[in-house]
């Protein structure tokens, strides 16, 4: 028996496990161990996707830790300058 990993579209899953079904003595379907492990790893499996074209494409901005930490200051010394007299 040889070992491969397919990938099927989210919308055609149902339509694929019907027909491994047909065919369930030669074929044996074992899901990830980290959809085990982690009830959310697709759910988070999609998000990254989505995050890298994103970032790839340019529409999100990617911060090196120096530049975070600056933006996160300014914008926390905003709130308070905002609500310190309410």
């Amino acid at each position: 028996m040889q070992t491969m990993k397919v990938k099927v579209r989210d919308n055609f899953v149902q339509q694929f496990l019907d027909i491994v079904a047909k065919h369930d003595s030669d074929i044996q379907i074992e899901s990830e161990s980290n959809i085990h492990d982690d009830p959310y790893f697709q759910i988070r499996q999609k998000q990254l996707h989505q995050d890298i074209k994103e970032i790839d494409s340019g529409r999100a901005q990617v911060l090196c830790p120096k530049e975070y930490d600056k933006s996160m200051k300014l914008f926390f010394d905003n709130l308070q300058d905002k609500y310190a007299n309410k």
